[in-house]
């Protein structure tokens, strides 16, 4: 399985690939929604996890796009936004599900 994750903050984007990888997943981490997209467009992932609030592109925006030339990758946001209306938001776009920061192993 090969998971892409769009986190920009630097220390948690490397844990979580590195506890991925050790899990035994291909995953590749980018720091924004335009290298998110990159990826996307030359790589094939199972799964995309995105942060909202990245710089550039934001995760909403990179969904959206997603959804736009594929609707089969499961897309799952990972963001400190926990409102429901943000919940509902990534829904509308198409996200498989949300996953709020911080949490626990």
């Amino acid at each position: 399985m090969r998971i892409l994750l769009a986190e920009d903050e630097p220390d948690l984007r490397e844990i979580t690939i590195k506890r991925l990888r050790a899990a035994g997943f291909g995953a590749d981490g980018c720091p924004d929604g335009e290298e998110a997209l990159y990826y996307l467009e030359h790589t094939e992932y199972d799964v995309a996890i995105l942060d909202i609030m990245m710089p550039g592109l934001d995760g909403f925006e990179v969904c959206e796009r997603i959804r736009q030339v594929d609707g089969m990758v499961p897309v799952l946001f990972f963001s400190a936004k926990g409102d429901i209306v943000d919940k509902r938001i990534g829904y509308k776009l198409g996200a498989d599900d949300y996953l709020v920061k911080p949490f626990a192993e």
